[in-house]
């Protein structure tokens, strides 16, 4: 099923993510922040960022969810997390 919607640049938050890393949540953890974690990691010290705090959706890989004209955008970042 493919579904096509517009969302402000302003709701966006664009990150870099290894390759390697294929399934991502967003972890609260009061006062250490807000952080984006790998979520099928089996080593003892998985891959995380920390993001602003706020609620997120996790929207996955660029190439994955942008749609027409915005496949040609250019960026270094490559994974998509939605400010709720």
């Amino acid at each position: 099923m493919k579904v096509q919607i517009e969302i402000p640049k302003e709701k966006l938050l664009q990150l870099l993510v290894p390759e390697e890393v294929t399934e991502c949540i967003v972890v609260h953890y009061g006062y250490a922040g807000t952080w984006l974690m790998e979520n099928n990691s089996t080593e003892l010290n998985a891959w995380k960022i920390k993001i602003p705090d706020g609620n997120y959706k996790v929207l996955g890989r660029i190439k994955d969810v942008l749609v027409g004209d915005y496949l040609d955008v250019e960026t270094d970042k490559n994974f998509l997390l939605l400010k709720l």
